[in-house]
């Protein structure tokens, strides 16, 4: 079997972008654990079709091989598993099926703070007439985001402005 893990080897079906991701293969059947040499492959789509790279381990006395073939993402994507097992004293060659894993978008982080005209910030509350502003910001773990921020300011009960 292949399972898809995150850095903290926690088996995983999607994952921000911005991390790695890497092949836990586990060759095991009704005599046991598989020892020997496993070749793993990895492709850019969810298909396990097309160009891939190749990596060929050993697998350890249980029958598993961890942290194989870790990759990363450029942007949100595809990365597709498939493992094939070279035969032994017990078992037969064979290939498991295709593992997919999607890079999705990263969750920012943001912050939005009111400063008064010389920008110290104020306390929950400012005096009538007092004028105020926005200090707001955009990051993430795949770098600081470079779009617009819409801030809308509420002027009374249901109504607004776009700022």
């Amino acid at each position: 079997t292949v399972n898809i893990h995150d850095w903290n080897d926690k088996v995983i079906s999607s994952i921000p972008f911005t991390q790695t991701v890497h092949a836990d293969v586990k060759v095991s059947g009704p005599v046991g654990p598989g020892t020997g040499a496993v070749s793993v492959r990895t492709w850019r789509n969810a298909t396990c079709d097309g160009t891939y790279v190749s990596e060929t381990v050993t697998t350890d006395s249980a029958g598993e091989a961890d942290w194989v073939s870790e990759q990363s993402f450029s942007a949100p994507g595809f990365l597709s598993y498939r493992a094939g097992y070279v035969g032994g004293n017990s078992y037969k060659p064979g290939w498991s099926g295709c593992v997919a894993v999607e890079a999705v978008k990263a969750t920012p982080s943001m912050t939005f703070v009111l400063h008064d005209g010389s920008h110290k910030v104020p306390g929950l509350q400012v005096e009538l007439g007092t004028a105020v502003h926005v200090a707001a910001g955009v990051t993430g773990p795949g770098g600081n985001p470079t779009r617009t921020i819409t801030i809308h300011v509420y002027t009374g009960k249901g109504s607004h402005t776009e700022a």
